[in-house]
This record gives C-alpha cells, sequence and structure tokens, in this order.
C-alpha cells in the first residue's frame, strides 16, 4: 500500500501543472516551430487641437476631412532549436518565411474622396538567420545562417518571438497553480509592436539603421518610455494547456527632432487590450496568444517660420486593435 501510494505522488508530481516547472519554456533541441504573429488595425481620425503662440484653435470636427486607416501586419517564421539552456536557446535558425504589411488610407473631404494602398515587404523574407548565445556580452551574435547577405538587415532582430517574458521568474513559479496572478515586465509589449524586432510600419528604416544609429534606437525608446501595467492570471488547465488571461494597459511616446524646416514631432499611444495566452504545459512553449480592444495615438507638430507664429497641430486617432500568434510544431 505504501509503495503504491509512493509511486501515484510520483506521478502526480510529473503531471503539468502539479509542480513549480510546469509552466516553463521549454521545447526540446532539435524542434522546429512555425510562428505567425498577426497584427490588424483599424483607424479613424476623431480629434484635431491646433495652437497659435501659445492659444489654442477651436477646430470643427465636423467641417474637417474624415480620415479612415486600416493596418495589417504579418510575420511567419520557422525556428529551430537547436541547443537550448537556462531556459533560452543558446543557437537558434529563424527562417522567415513571410514578412508583409499593407495599409490603407481614405480622406473624405466634403464630396472628395482620396484614397491609396501601400505594401510593404522585407529583404529578409526567404533568408535565414543564426543567433548564438554569447556568454561574454550577454547578448545573441546574428549572422546569416548560409550565404553572405546584406548586414543592416540584421540590425535589431530579436531571438525571443517565444513570448518568454510572458512566463514569470522562476523564483516567482514556486508553488506557482491555477488562479495565480502576476505582473508581466512591460518590455513584453515589443512582441506586440516589433515581433522579431522588425518594425513593418517603417521597414526602410530598419533597413538603413546600420548607417544611422538612431534609427536603430527609435524602436527601442518606445520600451524605454513604457508605463502602465501588464498582467497574467492562470485561469484553468485542460488537455495540458494552460489558459492565462492576460491584461494589457500601455502607454508610451516617441519624439522626433526638429526637421531642416524647424518642425519637430512627437507620437504617443496607449492600449487597452485583453485576451488569452494558451500555453503548452507539455512541450514548454506557447500554443496560442490573442488579445484585442482599443487604442489611441496622437500625432503632434510643431514650428515656427522666422517671422511667422509659433503653430503646434495634434492629430489623435482612435483604433481598434487584434494581435494573434499562433505555433505549429513541424517534423
Amino acid at each position: 500500500m505504501q509503495t503504491k501510494f509512493l509511486l501515484a505522488s510520483i506521478l502526480l508530481a510529473t503531471l503539468p501543472g502539479s509542480t513549480s516547472e510546469a509552466l516553463r519554456f521549454g521545447p526540446p533541441a532539435g524542434a522546429k516551430l512555425k510562428k505567425t504573429f498577426v497584427q490588424k488595425v483599424t483607424s479613424a481620425l476623431t480629434q484635431v487641437s491646433i495652437v497659435v503662440d501659445g492659444e489654442e484653435v477651436e477646430v470643427d470636427m465636423e467641417a474637417s476631412p474624415s480620415i479612415a486607416l486600416e493596418r495589417e501586419e504579418t510575420i511567419a517564421v520557422i525556428d529551430e532549436y537547436v541547443q537550448l539552456a537556462a531556459g533560452r536557446p543558446e543557437k537558434l535558425v529563424r527562417q522567415f518565411e513571410k514578412i508583409h504589411s499593407t495599409s490603407s488610407e481614405k480622406i473624405e473631404f466634403g464630396e472628395e474622396e482620396t484614397s491609396q494602398e501601400s505594401e510593404q515587404g522585407s529583404d529578409l523574407e526567404g533568408r535565414s538567420v543564426r543567433f548564438t548565445w554569447n556568454e561574454e556580452s550577454g547578448e545573441y551574435d546574428v549572422a546569416f545562417a548560409s550565404e553572405e547577405g546584406d548586414e543592416s538587415l540584421l540590425a535589431g532582430l530579436d531571438e525571443d518571438m517565444d513570448l518568454r517574458d510572458w512566463l514569470p521568474e522562476k523564483e516567482e513559479r514556486e508553488g506557482l497553480a491555477e488562479g495565480a496572478s502576476w505582473e508581466v515586465p512591460l518590455d513584453a509589449f515589443r512582441y506586440h509592436l516589433f515581433a522579431g524586432g522588425l518594425d513593418l510600419v517603417d521597414l526602410d528604416a530598419q533597413a538603413d539603421a546600420e548607417a544611422d544609429e538612431d534609427e536603430d534606437k527609435r524602436w527601442k525608446d518606445y520600451l524605454e518610455n513604457a508605463s502602465g501595467e501588464i498582467r497574467a492570471k492562470w485561469v484553468r488547465s485542460e488537455g495540458g494547456l494552460a489558459t492565462i488571461d492576460v491584461d494589457i494597459n500601455f502607454e508610451s511616446w516617441i519624439a522626433y527632432e526638429p526637421s531642416e524646416e524647424g518642425v519637430s514631432s512627437r507620437v504617443a499611444f496607449q492600449y487597452d487590450l485583453k485576451g488569452e495566452l494558451i500555453w503548452n504545459l507539455e512541450a514548454g512553449r506557447v500554443e496560442r496568444f490573442e488579445v484585442a480592444g482599443e487604442s489611441i495615438e496622437s500625432v503632434s507638430f510643431e514650428g515656427a517660420s522666422e517671422d511667422g507664429p509659433s503653430v503646434g497641430r495634434t492629430m489623435e486617432y482612435t483604433s481598434a486593435v487584434s494581435f494573434t500568434v499562433e505555433t505549429e510544431a513541424l517534423d
């Protein structure tokens, strides 16, 4: 009887969700995962404000142009985990299957209507990149996996497309079980803004990052200026999958140096998103991630001519946002 009880206890201790290590990152060496990141944004201009020499000028929104924007971004990669250690890949080869964004803009003013559409891609598409952990620098060395390529394409790439920052620190996982909640670092929002370190809003600027260090720094500034709170709560486990509720309240801003014309600009935004993270307890990886909600973005310009007044203008856009991550284990 005692032997059976001991055996049952051992088996129970190894079931997903019953140990502090259950909610962890740990795909086996040699595993291949296809990951698809999709972001959809539908925006409308909701407010315009103008300030002349410090005095606000009233703007009649009904008499202002109607501006509607739509954007969809897709990044699909295949990651091969060549070697893992210490809860992260030591060697990883990433094949970029798809890097693509489409956007459209429609402006209506009175009886006039104009529209335009655009697409962006990247020369990384179809290429493979190797990430190798450098213990001395504490960062990954990044290089093309086979033939040579444009080194500027590698600038700013982020190895972590596993959503590892959504998991609590190892010390916090002690005794972790269903019902537990924890705070997620604000840096985790980079998966949403710049999955894999790619800025799909302006891929051309990223390609020039090596020539202009400020461009490489620009997207990181969003994280440096971040505020708000991201919360996660483990609500249930079923079939080897943990369902984690997600609540994101994130704000940030970035300011640009004055142009040659003396015009300075500032972009600020805030997100209020909710959804869930499905974590595969048996495979030690994300299964699915999905959040949706609203964002408010304001774009401000300010400048003055030598003889003219100082003029500031702010345009505020309200957006419906959705962001999903799907993974698929490959043979």
